[in-house]
């Protein structure tokens, strides 16, 4: 396999494929869940993904069961159980991803409750970060992988570090882990090939307007979607021209 990857291509990108054709086999685009479903299904590992609010319910289950003595959280989550849980959790998986483990004799007080909640969440299925580390753990021996390279959309110290960590023992498996250089691709004499100069490289926008770049507000996410759904601009010149900017999977203009 001949595998892109990019940090935000869970919920899409555009190719959708790494080959150089109309359509191209066993070279996907994939972001961190694809990527690790693909390695958790080479390797026998893993289940499907949990939702993000079964996790969440665990958590908060384990964080009620532990109210009988002071916690750091007691009051939060006495105000709102269910955004306290959700913000420990996420506390959680982030040190799991730098390498933290509950079973440590952690003296610092805040580390000790989340590494006692921990332990008492056993009904807490594995995030993302949990999933990472297992296949950074199972590459220890480095087996031999269906993939031949990785090509990164992101700079590889954007990366977290349990990410970094994988894309290292990938490397130790025998797979190229190569970055790309994107290249502006609009003409060479617009407004919008200066602003993608300026994106991939830094260099300073000069120049005067020249109709090539539209900046559009909308009220919400959810009407510039609309708005700019491949549908609704199905046929229409601007359909090639659009460029589509996704936040947190709500898409804005």
């Amino acid at each position: 396999m001949d595998i892109v990857f990019g940090l935000h291509a869970d919920a899409g990108a555009w190719p959708d494929h790494g080959g150089t054709g109309a359509s191209a086999a066993g070279a996907p685009v994939v972001g961190p869940n694809g990527l690790i479903g693909i390695l958790e299904t080479a390797r026998g590992l893993g289940s499907p993904s949990p939702p993000s609010v079964v996790r969440i319910a665990a958590f908060q289950a384990a964080l009620e069961q532990l109210s009988s003595g002071p916690r750091f959280w007691d009051k939060s989550l006495h105000v709102d159980g269910w955004a306290t849980a959700r913000t420990l959790l996420g506390w959680r998986d982030e040190l799991v991803d730098a390498g933290w483990s509950s079973d440590g004799n952690w003296v610092e007080h805040r580390l000790a409750d989340l590494a006692a909640v921990d332990a008492a969440a056993t009904e807490l299925l594995p995030g993302l970060t949990d999933r990472v580390a297992a296949v950074v753990a199972d590459l220890g021996e480095s087996p031999a992988l269906p993939i031949q390279r990785i090509r990164l959309i992101d700079a590889r110290e954007v990366h977290s570090a349990g990410w970094r960590k994988l894309l290292a023992r990938l490397e130790a498996c025998g797979v190229v882990v190569e970055q790309l250089s994107p290249e502006p691709a609009a003409r060479t004499d617009t407004a919008l090939r200066r602003l993608q100069r300026w994106m991939t490289s830094g260099q300073p926008i000069d120049g005067e307007p020249d109709g090539s770049i539209t900046v559009a507000r909308s009220a919400s996410a959810a009407l510039a979607a609309e708005i700019t759904s491949p549908e609704r601009l199905q046929g229409s010149r601007a359909l090639s021209e659009c460029l589509q900017l996704a936040v947190n999977r709500d898409v804005r203009t």
